[in-house]
């Protein structure tokens, strides 16, 4: 038994190391946003320089309140996924992404010593495309679904320092915990959407939480690249794909969600960022 599972803590913190690796030298990589050829260009070019589409079914997305301290600014923003905040019980099928609680307050700490503030996807594409203005250093901060610690260890440590999230939702499955949603909406945050059915995923959500919805993620295993039209024709201000990368304006559609992975710890997430800081309100 020892022996088991010892061996399967070596594996876990290979894998997690491996991923660290790999975020920090695609983070170091480049000015924001990633390749793809001519044609990844041109249609990142159509994405940023166009509205998305009205949709009639639709609430409008609200203007976000800039802080006074809060300036112009159109570079790249890094958004971070969080699969899980907390401890991982036995049976998940992904314990790498169980980040630990002290662990994620020393990230949220060493975001704020860094001067960096927390901000929701409609304020960065406020920033970027209708004239708003952002903290000097942005980032974004999304959660996958609706877990227990979101009450009790997520929303207390980003309400301490005044700092928003962005909810993404399955609109396909049950939506459990309404009184939680229901506070983080109270408290300025985000719902972003995901689902097989674009448009369908939005006018559901919208409908449950009286709420606008203005992003949409694309579930892991769906192309983007195949989507994209349909998340710009059901009226959606972005959408969020998992991968690496900062966020940049040419990548509206496409705009990269960075796993943080439970065993990077601080340091790993600290080594990321520093990776590619200077191009961050730098």
């Amino acid at each position: 038994m020892v022996r088991r599972n010892v061996t399967r803590l070596l594996a876990l913190a290979a894998l997690a190391a491996v991923a660290a690796a790999a975020l920090v030298v695609v983070l170091g990589s480049g000015s924001g946003g990633r390749g793809g050829g001519a044609a990844g260009e041109s249609k990142r070019g159509r994405a940023a320089g166009s509205a998305p589409a009205a949709s009639a079914t639709s609430s409008a997305a609200p203007e976000v309140r800039p802080r006074p301290d809060w300036r112009p600014y159109s570079g790249p923003v890094p958004i971070f996924r969080y699969h899980a905040v907390g401890e991982f019980e036995p049976g998940e099928r992904f314990p790498e992404l169980f980040v630990e609680p002290d662990d994620f307050e020393r990230q949220l700490d060493w975001l704020e010593a860094h001067g960096y503030e927390a901000v929701g996807l409609q304020a960065v594409e406020q920033a970027w495309f209708k004239g708003g203005s952002l903290p000097r250093r942005p980032v974004v901060l999304s959660f996958d679904g609706v877990r227990g610690e979101l009450a009790s260890t997520v929303a207390p440590a980003l309400r301490r320092r005044g700092w928003p999230g962005v909810l993404v939702l399955d609109a396909e499955a049950r939506l459990g915990h309404r009184d939680v949603v229901e506070g983080l909406l109270a408290a300025g945050w985000e719902v972003e959407a995901e689902g097989a059915d674009v448009a369908g995923a939005r006018r559901t959500l919208e409908t449950e939480l009286g709420a606008p919805v203005a992003n949409f993620s694309y579930p892991q295993g769906v192309s983007a690249e195949a989507t994209t039209a349909a998340v710009e024709a059901a009226g959606y201000e972005g959408a969020t794909v998992v991968g690496p990368g900062f966020a940049t304006s040419t990548d509206r559609y496409e705009m990269p969600r960075i796993t943080v992975f439970g065993l990077s710890r601080v340091d790993g997430f600290a080594e990321a960022m520093r990776s590619r800081g200077e191009g961050v309100g730098a």
